[in-house]
């Protein structure tokens, strides 16, 4: 029964994380720049005294938000293979345990 469990645990956590890896979109350097300006706009509006420097600090942000959330995806991803090699490791010793035990 657990490897059965192990291996629809494992396809079910591939095909989630997987599609959601795939639809995760890939953003270019404008993008990026786009996002960082418009948030230092905002940020000025609510602190005027916010020195435009802080550009190159709300691009890291955003360039570590990316990447977390791509890590996020990879690690249950990842799980899901563990989760897929362990069910077929079961049954490949289950076949050559019935196999040794054949007369």
């Amino acid at each position: 029964m657990t490897p059965y469990l192990l291996l629809a645990v494992g396809l079910g956590l591939c095909a989630y994380y997987g599609l959601a890896l795939r639809q995760l979109p890939r953003y270019s350097e404008a993008d990026i720049a786009a996002s960082a300006e418009l948030n230092l706009h905002l940020d000025q509006q609510r602190t005027p005294s916010l020195q435009s420097e802080q550009r190159d600090k709300i691009v890291a942000e955003l360039r570590e938000d990316i990447a977390r959330e791509r890590r996020e995806l990879e690690t249950g991803l990842g799980a899901g293979l563990i989760a897929l090699v362990a069910a077929l490791g079961n049954f490949v010793l289950v076949v050559l345990l019935r196999r040794a035990s054949r007369p």
